[in-house]
């Protein structure tokens, strides 16, 4: 499998290549001779930026998939549910995990693996998750987790079946959520652990922080390492943004400030007295809707196209202000990709 995926990952580099030249190719000639500035150049412009944005997401995407297929390809995860002491769970007097020293071995081993995703991916958590809810592995934010902190109630986390009901091999990626852990909303991408007479024990998972979305839209070069240095690409004259076509949300937008973070008045170490009967978080309590990037009439009858799945190049009038919207949907994902860019 390794293999294949380095195979791949070289295929998705050439073809990134390529459209990278035929990118500067164009951009230099113009769109038939177009001069530059003129609506038909224009939307070639931002036609072939956007390509280039979706790729950088689509990219993302499968860095994440296969660093998960990878690290489930590892021996470790059928070695620790092989342990007879695995295939049923003991607990001590305070109610916490009891593992064995066999388990705690192999978990460790794990744990070195799992810290080496924390330092390539920006992630939030990481957990190994069996079928009763109870978690066998926690690192949150690159620190490893006491088994004494362990929660034996993720059978209620919103990705639960769905992890046991994707095919082996392939990765499932949830819908964004308000996560318990690092206090911010987030995306989950999981995968479940099939033992060799084809029982699935567990299911193991990483988050990623939605804004992951907002800083691949708005820097230069975006990367992989979470030690990066982001540079934000300021020379861009257009906006990207992501919508959420059921919500009408935007999940990321070039051009405002948005917080991912849990509220102060709703984050519990932030305010000791917090009631223990909150409602769940809602994401419209955080994100802009897409009417904030405009109200104009024109704009919001080409979002309506964008919000039923469609894909297209529009020259607008905005407040006097000639713009190109280009749009599409993002495969896999309720979610829709646009480059809005003024005609100088």
């Amino acid at each position: 499998m390794g293999g294949n995926v380095v195979k791949l990952v070289r295929q998705l580099s050439k073809a990134l290549v390529l459209l990278l030249s035929v990118y500067a190719f164009t951009s230099a000639t113009t769109m038939a001779g177009e001069p530059a500035g003129t609506v038909p150049a224009a939307k070639k412009r931002a036609s072939d930026q956007l390509s280039l944005m979706l790729f950088r997401l689509k990219m993302f995407y499968y860095e994440a998939r296969s660093s998960t297929v990878a690290t489930l390809d590892l021996p470790l995860f059928k070695a620790y549910f092989s342990l007879p002491e695995s295939k049923r769970n003991f607990y001590n007097i305070m109610g916490s995990l009891h593992l064995s020293d066999e388990q705690h071995r192999v978990r460790q081993n794990l744990e070195e693996w799992v810290l080496m995703l924390h330092k390539r991916f920006p992630i939030g958590e990481t957990c190994l998750i069996d079928r009763e809810g109870q978690e066998h592995l926690r690192v949150v934010g690159g620190n490893v987790e006491k088994p004494v902190h362990f929660s034996s109630e993720e059978q209620g986390s919103p990705f639960f079946k769905l992890s046991f009901a994707t095919r082996t091999g392939e990765v499932h990626v949830s819908e964004p959520y308000m996560s318990a852990d690092s206090f911010r909303w987030v995306v989950a991408f999981t995968s479940p652990i099939e033992m060799d007479d084809g029982s699935r024990p567990a299911f193991f998972h990483f988050e990623v922080p939605l804004s992951i979305h907002q800083e691949l839209i708005n820097t230069q070069d975006f990367g992989f390492n979470r030690n990066r240095n982001l540079i934000y690409d300021d020379d861009e004259e257009g906006r990207y943004f992501i919508l959420d076509r059921s919500s009408g949300l935007l999940i990321a937008d070039s051009r405002q400030s948005i917080d991912y973070e849990l509220k102060a008045e709703r984050h519990p170490h932030k305010t000791p007295d917090l009631s223990d009967f909150l409602p769940p978080e809602k994401l419209r309590d955080y994100l802009p809707s897409l009417s904030s990037i405009s109200d104009a009439p024109e704009f919001l009858t080409a979002a309506r196209l964008m919000q039923d799945g469609g894909e297209g190049v529009l020259d607008l009038d905005i407040e006097g202000q000639s713009y190109i919207l280009a749009f599409m949907p993002i495969a896999g994902r309720d979610w829709s990709i646009a480059h809005l860019d003024p005609v100088n």
